[in-house]
């Protein structure tokens, strides 16, 4: 019998991972699956909008690696933008400063990436490996307590700067969410059903696409709808290291977290 072991940041993410594996999905599945029900679960950790490495290694193959980080922005515009968003300051890691608002916003990767990896690894549906993440934000998500402990430092500097995410993290009082108390964001679930249904492609020249483009547009932001058409994550050769007898391969630079 094939016993599948799941580690990630939630146990929201690590079900979904093991829910994909008990339906016959292999370990590229499980770990897609764990991947997007974080990155829609860890509000203020993670985000659909974000980045992804990603180190495969095929029974009987040379490991491969795809790097879907995100890209800075700005294709076809004739006068982008002066500076890359508003710096905001919070004592998140003893004192840091960000950047926020449309400007800020750079070309999304994980879901392109996530997409080559299911495609070309994995043994379930594309729609299969979305499902356990759809079931989640739909019925509403109680917030882990990583986030809630960086929603502690970022909630007013970035996250109350914005009414849809404000109304996401905040009681009807107005008081913020705080760890366990159930979490739902408008419209994520459409959303994430229009990606199962359309592919990753929807989230760069489908429907969702051309609502980020436009949205950026009108709002001064760098990203354009020709940014989203035209990424594509990028095979790297991985960084192979012997560890205690073991031979392990995981991301090479630009990617910090293979090194450390």
């Amino acid at each position: 019998m094939r016993r599948v072991a799941v580690s990630a940041g939630s146990q929201i993410a690590a079900d979904a991972g093991a829910e994909v594996a008990d339906r016959g999905g292999n370990a590229v599945d499980a770990a897609v699956a764990a991947t997007i029900a974080g990155m829609c679960t860890d509000p203020g950790i993670i985000a659909p909008g974000g980045s992804a490495f990603i180190a495969v290694w095929p029974p009987g193959g040379d490991p491969v690696y795809l790097d879907a980080y995100a890209e800075v922005p700005g294709r076809g515009l004739e006068a982008p933008p002066p500076d890359f968003g508003d710096r905001v300051a919070m004592a998140y890691g003893g004192g840091m400063e960000t950047l926020v608002g449309h400007r800020s916003v750079a070309t999304p990767g994980a879901f392109a990436g996530l997409g080559e990896a299911v495609a070309g690894f994995g043994s379930a549906g594309w729609q299969e490996v979305m499902a356990p993440a759809i079931t989640a934000v739909r019925e509403g998500f109680p917030l882990s307590t990583t986030s809630a402990a960086y929603l502690t430092y970022s909630h007013e500097a970035i996250f109350d700067t914005w009414p849809e995410s404000y109304r996401a993290l905040h009681h009807p009082d107005g008081s913020r969410l705080l760890e366990g108390d159930p979490v739902l964001i408008e419209g994520l679930a459409e959303a994430l059903e229009t990606i199962a249904v359309e592919g990753p492609e929807a989230f760069y020249t489908g429907s969702i696409g051309r609502a980020m483009a436009e949205d950026m547009a009108a709002h001064g932001g760098r990203l354009t709808a020709r940014d989203l058409a035209e990424y594509r994550p990028i095979e790297r050769d991985p960084l192979v290291v012997e560890v205690g007898g073991w031979r392990v391969a995981t991301n090479p630079a630009p990617a910090i977290g293979g090194a450390t």
